[in-house]
Formats: structure tokens, sequence, C-alpha cells
């Protein structure tokens, strides 16, 4: 208790604090710093650790969006199944040669059934992650397109990948 009494009367607070508030303000900063610092230490080991990080990604990926409309044309089952046989170090090299490099208007059809689709979060189409919101594209490289945006892209995902 008198650690945490010396560590708040250094916070130096502002006359309208309570001691709730000011305990309150304390906790939460603690916190806060603890959080920071054990995602600086993962984001730490993650760097030094490249290439197992992508591929670790890459494998949840790939069998999250195995059943969408997007892993079922680009055979993500098949790619899978390969990288099993081969070795999950592999499963990158698997998806480059697989899954070719595509343009927006590859996607167009897709984001329109979004688009049109009422309840896009479960429409399985591009990712089995809730869309959230669609965006427009600020149209710098031509006309404005339509963006998805998940949850999953919003988030920290250091946290779930980090080995």
């Amino acid at each position: 208790m008198a650690l945490l009494a010396i560590a708040v009367s250094c916070m130096e607070p502002a006359e309208s604090h309570s001691a709730r508030t000011l305990l309150s303000q304390f906790l939460l900063q603690t916190l806060m710093s603890l959080r920071g610092r054990r995602a600086f230490r993962r984001l730490r080991r993650a760097s030094m650790h490249l290439a197992a990080t992508q591929t670790s990604i890459l494998s949840s990926v790939l069998k999250r969006n195995v059943q969408t409309t997007y892993g079922r044309r680009n055979h993500f089952a098949d790619i899978l199944a390969a990288a099993a046989k081969e070795g999950v170090e592999e499963i990158r090299q698997l998806y480059v040669a697989r899954v070719p490099l595509t343009t927006y208007d590859q996607y167009a059809d897709d984001i329109q059934q979004l688009f049109d689709f009422r309840y896009a979060p479960a429409a399985g189409i591009l990712t089995t992650d809730c869309v959230e919101f669609l965006c427009y594209s600020s149209g710098t490289t031509g006309k404005n397109k339509l963006i998805p945006v998940t949850r999953w892209m919003k988030v920290s995902i250091w946290p779930v990948y980090i080995i």
C-alpha cells in the first residue's frame, strides 16, 4: 500500500481529482503500460522470427477461409493438404505458386455481392471474418473502389499469431 501511495503521489494530479479518480487513473495507466510492454516484447520476438511468423499467419488465414467462395476458387484446401504433406514451411511457396496475382477488377463481382447482400457479415464470400462495413477508396489510381473492412483488419493480430 505504501508503494501505491508513493507512486500515486508522484503523479502530480489536477486539483479536481478525488482519491477515487486518482486511483483509477493510476490503475488504468499502469495496466496500459503493462499491456504496451507485453505487446512490444511480442513484436520484438516476432521480428526475430519473421519467416515463422509469416508462415503462421498465412496458415491461419488459409484455414479460416478455406470454405469461402474465394478460398474454394483458389483451392485453399489443396494448398493446406500439400503443405501438410510437404511441410508447413512450404506453405508460402505453395500459396504463391497456386494463387494468381490479381487486380481489384477480379474482385469487383464479389465486392458487389457484399454490397448487395443485406447481411454481409454472414456472406462468406471473400472471408469468414465479419465484414463490418464497406468503404470507398480515395480513387487515386482511377475511380473510387469499394473496400470491405473486417474486424480482423482493424485490431492487432500480434497477440494471436506470435510464436
